[in-house]
């Protein structure tokens, strides 16, 4: 069935592709915020491992905090997998671009660099040769499908325990599936992280995603280094300086 506006008449493939890169946008947003809780958590488990004083308390507070985490961030990768109508996923977004490839097309990735100095049009041109192969109209289905394969498989174990254990809890249990691990857990926002990073390109080329995506230390593409590297951050921990919530305040 043809996809419309809200208006009813027949999109076309500008509309589509503004569209994919409006769900890239939220997608983009929503992985880093998973990313940085993540980082957050870890970094406090390392705060409270080295501090003696923890070893001789109840662990209740660190259970509650691993609880929380856990709940919160395996609700978030769960939602990258969503593949409904409504859902503006990871998932959805690589179907998208799988039935239809050229709204990630060669064409429209260097229109990002038009009027641009030549290095930077040159360099756009290796950047798409690098991801889609030398000479490609458009990215490779073969390329999404493998993809989509590695989102599936890494968060496979998470949107079942979510399904049976978080959203409701499945009077059935866990059925053959283990309780994930915390590592896979952090594999699976690691696939959500590398996808990402990928595509992050055809919305504002190859320049603008190295000013966005930050290094980290060990010199790879990092959303929490581009995160903890960037203005709104700065400007978001200013804001929350002496945060406190309390009964009247809204979730």
């Amino acid at each position: 069935m043809p996809e419309s506006n809200p208006d009813g008449s027949r999109m076309n493939e500008d509309e589509k592709r503004a569209r994919l890169i409006g769900w890239l946008e939220t997608i983009f947003s929503e992985v880093q915020d998973l990313l940085l809780d993540d980082y957050i958590f870890w970094q406090l488990q390392g705060i409270v491992g080295q501090n003696p004083r923890f070893k001789d308390c109840s662990g209740m507070f660190r259970q509650w905090m691993a609880s929380a985490f856990v709940q919160a961030t395996a609700v978030g990768v769960r939602r990258q997998a969503k593949t409904g109508d409504d859902s503006v996923s990871l998932r959805r977004f690589l179907n998208e671009v799988q039935r239809c490839p050229s709204l990630v097309s060669r064409a429209q990735y260097m229109s990002l660099y038009q009027g641009l100095e030549p290095w930077r049009i040159e360099l756009g041109k290796r950047d798409f040769d690098h991801v889609a192969g030398e000479g490609a109209a458009h990215i490779p289905k073969a390329l999404i499908e493998q993809q989509i394969q590695e989102l599936k498989q890494a968060i496979h174990g998470i949107e079942h325990y979510v399904d049976r254990r978080i959203a409701h809890y499945d009077r059935r249990g866990l059925l053959a599936q283990a309780t994930p691990t915390f590592a896979e857990l952090t594999q699976a926002l690691r696939t959500l992280e590398k996808t990402v990073i990928q595509f992050a390109r055809f919305s504002h080329g190859a320049v603008h995603r190295v000013a966005v995506i930050g290094a980290n230390r060990a010199g790879q593409r990092s959303l929490i280094a581009s995160c903890l590297q960037s203005l709104s951050w700065r400007q978001r921990k200013a804001k929350l300086v002496g945060f406190s919530c309390g009964p009247t305040e809204r979730l």
